[in-house]
């Protein structure tokens, strides 16, 4: 990983393929195939590792979120949404998803899609700040300054150290 992020990306690709030699059932080296093979605009591995990544471990949110902003930043974004979709179908009471699913919807600005997601992982889980911080950029997104920063005040009583609150 480092050595992609030199700039590195065929020693990187050559490292992590020893790896998956090794480990081939390691979702996180599988992962970081997928992330490298995207750094390389190797797009056909790089789906295939994401996919091979997410049938290793179905209900990681992390793999899933990086494979959607991967299809997201390919204009495949309803490819994304759908994934993501039937992600939260099959783990509804995983406030992750449902955040990545709200981030989406926010981005294709299907606002009262996003809201309801967001404020549902909330209900889930009322710790996930990031749910708080989405669901202000959605109301402000609509002109909802009250409600905006009524969200990120109350990601402020719970994380008073987190700064994305204080810019």
């Amino acid at each position: 990983q480092s050595l992609a992020q030199q700039g590195k990306i065929q020693d990187a690709e050559q490292q992590i393929l020893i790896a998956v030699q090794l480990t081939p059932n390691d979702p996180g080296i599988r992962l970081n195939l997928a992330q490298i093979y995207a750094a390389g605009k190797k797009w056909p591995q790089a789906q295939k590792e994401f996919e091979q990544t997410l049938r290793l471990d179905p209900r990681n949110p992390t793999s899933l979120g990086q494979f959607a902003d991967f299809l997201v930043a390919r204009n495949e974004s309803a490819d994304a949404i759908a994934r993501v979709q039937q992600f939260v179908n099959d783990n509804p009471n995983d406030a992750n998803g449902h955040v990545i699913l709200g981030a989406l919807k926010f981005q294709s600005k299907d606002y009262r899609t996003a809201q309801a997601e967001l404020e549902h992982a909330i209900q889930i889980d009322p710790k996930n700040m990031q749910a708080y911080l989405r669901l202000g950029k959605v109301f402000y997104a609509q002109g909802q300054t009250d409600f905006a920063l009524s969200r990120y005040h109350a990601t402020l009583d719970q994380q008073p150290r987190l700064a994305p609150t204080h810019s």
